[in-house]
């Protein structure tokens, strides 16, 4: 999120929960930052920080943004 370089899923935040539930309280997190923004958002997790083309995420989910979407 953000116009920064990727995030990297801290190795110390994956002890206590899983990816998915990582992710999606990091989706959680971000409402503000994407409350201006219409459509839908495909979240992907990769395993290494520049995924080739046709690379399959670990974990990935699609998120409505805008009303009644969350």
């Amino acid at each position: 999120m953000g116009s920064g370089p990727l995030d990297r899923v801290p190795g110390k935040a994956l002890r206590t929960v899983s990816l998915e539930a990582w992710a999606r309280a990091r989706l959680a997190d971000a409402a503000q930052e994407l409350d201006d923004l219409r459509g839908e958002l495909l979240f992907e997790c990769h395993e290494v920080p520049a995924p080739g083309p046709g690379a399959r995420p670990v974990f990935a989910c699609r998120v409505q943004l805008g009303p009644g979407g969350r």
